[in-house]
């Protein structure tokens, strides 16, 4: 096969070289149909948020809040075990949301918040005077846990409640991703101290928001251009990197050409990487598990977003 590939590309008047360039260039997200139950449910980030059923394709409201339906409405991921949804600006109401017809559960007024390590509570630093903080953890369930203590109100909080270290792209129990040195980045076991050294590995120029799965192996890095090639096109690129073996593989499918302000991915429970995707006004959801040979994709229906967020959360 590889004999024939490069025998038509030649024959075309193209060098190898640029025709494994031109497989490179983004493309409409493509892939095998995504047949079968999926069992995914998919709240999305809207004013108000709103519920994809992937299998039916039907979409549904939740038991929404005043606060929810107008403004900044933010939607984090749980990995799979709910979603949290923050309404408002500088000051936010933080709810926690565990099923499509449950009723979200407030946690409290929040400048900050970030998921603990285990991912069952929540790490929340909250306002007492217009000087003064505390960062208090907080259950799922709505109870606290421990202690508050004081906290600068400017303080930025990652997993377990502290000062996320500069530089981290990521966090996967002890492996560490960071930023450079240059045009790069380093997996580093925070355990051990052993570093390994990466180049930059997409096409693609700038950084998006990286996702750990839930068993905190992968990381799957993201890679943007919100101008391919200077035009209009805007692209996504997407690469795992799997923190036992060091391995760093494209997702099959990459890069792809999507409108990066309505594309987002999550990790589910069960170690599947899932993509929202829109461009040109339509909507797809992608599926694919770390080793499989292609994405799975299907068209999907979803009302008009116009919250300015492309975030979603899986649901139990």
């Amino acid at each position: 096969m590889r004999v024939a590939a490069a025998s038509v590309a030649l024959a075309l008047g193209v060098s190898g070289a640029t025709a494994a360039r031109r497989a490179t260039e983004p493309a409409p997200m493509r892939g095998a149909p995504l047949s079968g139950k999926t069992n995914l449910q998919v709240l999305v980030g809207d004013a108000p948020p709103f519920v994809l059923d992937v299998d039916s394709g039907r979409t549904s409201s939740i038991r929404s809040t005043p606060d929810m339906r107008h403004g900044l409405v933010g939607v984090r991921d749980l990995g799979g075990d709910g979603a949290v949804i923050a309404t408002g600006g500088f000051n936010r109401k933080i709810y926690i949301l565990r099923g499509a017809k449950a009723r979200p559960l407030l946690l409290g007024v929040a400048r900050a918040f970030a998921e603990s390590d285990d991912g069952q509570s929540l790490w929340i630093n909250s306002a007492v005077t217009s000087s003064s903080c505390v960062l208090r953890q907080v259950g799922l369930d709505g109870h606290q846990i421990g202690e508050e203590r004081p906290l600068a109100c400017s303080a930025q909080i990652g997993p377990g409640g502290v000062t996320p270290r500069p530089g981290v792209l990521a966090a996967a129990g002890d492996k560490l991703v960071l930023a450079g040195p240059d045009k790069s980045f380093t997996l580093l076991d925070s355990a051990t101290g052993a570093q390994r050294l990466y180049p930059w590995p997409s096409r693609l120029y700038g950084l998006d928001e990286p996702k750990v799965d839930k068993q905190r192996r992968f990381v799957a890095l993201a890679f943007a251009d919100p101008a391919w090639a200077g035009g209009p096109d805007q692209a996504t690129d997407v690469w795992t990197l799997d923190t036992q073996t060091g391995t760093l593989a494209q997702v099959p499918g990459m890069p792809a050409l999507v409108d990066l302000k309505f594309t987002s991915m999550e990790w589910t429970r069960d170690g599947r990487l899932v993509w929202l995707a829109q461009r040109n006004e339509k909507t797809l959801v992608a599926v694919w598990r770390p080793g499989e040979p292609r994405l799975q994709v299907r068209r999907v229906r979803i009302p008009e977003r116009s919250s300015g967020t492309d975030a979603f959360a899986i649901l139990p």
